[in-house]
């Protein structure tokens, strides 16, 4: 939770803090955030807080001891001071918190030394992983200035809350409030294509989507999944996409191809914007290009852009179901031989680690793959994790996304049927039909 407070001369925000990180039964703390244990002595000293100062808060103060009121002796929980921690000290705290290992002296060790090297190397952001949100950019409508068109405010409006990664594939805390209405508009199409490539997961694990807790509709080649009558997913495989000799009685790897095509360099804009929406205003000027790139609409073409790399993580279960941004910054100096920006985007089961293109000062010398090997090295031993697959985010041909995905027909909730049902109607229509045009006759007069 975050939970605030102001007041002119200081005296009650001191005492909260004061209370938190040196009256509560402390494990461990220093000047800016607190490990502390729910027990008679904290839940003491947070009622004399809250006896203290309930009048002049008009009882808002009852929200610190309304946190513990829950939880039972013994419970832990972390105070920080938002102001004063890093995106790297809230990561501790989180990952302890969750740690299922009561060795905290060797989780918090542990941890330290991870998050610290980030820390040490970028200006490391870190947003979604504590369900709290963040509404990046300026707070008051009237001085807003639109990251993607540069208008201001009132020339443009600012009434749509925009999110900063859609709200389908389950972003419920990160918000830009600096992207404008029609730009929120426009660039709808951009974020669309990354979620093409979502749809399936997106599905199958049931993300909760606004308004609605029902699963969305996916219409594939050979496959459909629908949400069945409690609004969880359905999957329905046609009997002859599935090769001979497979073995249907064991769970096996299916080829799940979707219908609508898409480009991979369309892919890549999608993250890039997710980046652009979440990074610190300060950051916006070095990233002017980029963001031309992203708006553009068939015109800028590069001729080579550096390749996306992926990860599955290595378990069936759903690890973000809120999507979890990591932005790195390379303005501290300790990394002279990577580039300005990389970003890493964790979503359900799998993550994406990629570079803003274009930055001013990159100068150009990230664009191929091969001037970015000492980095991926580099990166993938700061965030421990080896196994990435590329992704060739140059490529300009429409093609349609995949999914290799394990079919266990155990599952009650997995159909084999015969592509002449009416289940599979979707799969067989064309969205668009092209018209039969005829060649316009010779003329040596438009010549």
């Amino acid at each position: 939770q975050r939970i605030v407070y102001k007041d002119s001369d200081g005296i009650m925000t001191f005492d909260i803090e004061n209370t938190f990180v040196r009256k509560c039964e402390i494990v461990f703390t220093n000047n800016s955030w607190a490990r502390i244990v729910v027990s008679s002595k904290t839940r003491k000293v947070l009622l004399e807080l809250q006896s203290k100062y309930d009048a002049v808060t008009a009882k808002h103060i009852r929200k610190l001891y309304g946190f513990i009121s829950k939880l039972a002796d013994g419970d832990i929980f972390y105070y920080l001071n938002e102001n004063n921690v890093s995106s790297a000290e809230r990561r501790i705290a989180y990952d302890c918190v969750k740690s299922t290992n009561n060795d905290f002296p060797t989780n918090h060790n542990r941890l330290s030394r991870y998050y610290s090297m980030l820390d040490y190397n970028f200006q490391y952001l870190s947003y979604g992983f504590d369900a709290i949100a963040e509404n990046v950019g300026e707070k008051e409508i009237s001085k807003r200035v639109c990251r993607f068109c540069g208008k201001r405010h009132p020339e443009v409006s600012f009434n749509k809350i925009a999110h900063a990664i859609q709200d389908a594939l389950g972003n419920k805390f990160l918000f830009c409030n600096e992207e404008c209405d029609t730009c929120n508009h426009e660039l709808a199409p951009v974020e669309n294509n990354f979620m093409k490539i979502m749809d399936f997961r997106r599905a199958m694990f049931h993300i909760p989507r606004k308004e609605t807790t029902r699963t969305p509709k996916v219409v594939g080649k050979t496959f459909i999944i629908k949400p069945d009558n409690n609004g969880y997913p359905e999957l329905f495989i046609m009997a002859e996409s599935i090769p001979r000799g497979i073995d249907r009685s064991k769970p096996y790897m299916f080829h799940f191809e979707l219908k609508e095509p898409l480009t991979n360099e369309s892919m890549y804009k999608a993250l890039c914007k997710m980046v652009i929406d979440m990074l610190p205003s300060s950051e916006l000027l070095h990233f002017k290009n980029t963001i031309k790139w992203i708006v553009s609409k068939g015109d800028w073409f590069s001729d080579s852009l550096p390749s996306i790399l992926s990860t599955v993580t290595p378990t069936e279960k759903i690890l973000y179901p809120q999507p979890v941004l990591d932005i790195f910054i390379n303005n501290k100096g300790k990394m002279p031989d990577s580039p300005y920006c990389t970003a890493i985007l964790w979503i359900y089961d799998i993550a994406y680690m990629f570079v803003m293109p274009f930055v001013d000062v990159d100068a150009g010398r990230y664009k191929y793959d091969y001037d970015l090997k000492a980095h991926w090295r580099q990166m993938s031993q700061l965030v421990r994790i080896n196994h990435w697959s590329t992704q060739d985010s140059s490529n300009h041909r429409l093609s349609t996304p995949w999914i290799n995905w394990k079919v266990d027909l155990s599952h009650s909730n997995i159909h084999i049927l015969p592509k002449t049902d009416s289940i599979f109607k979707d799969c067989f229509t064309t969205k668009f039909e092209c018209p039969d045009i005829g060649m316009p006759s010779f003329s040596k007069d438009g010549i």
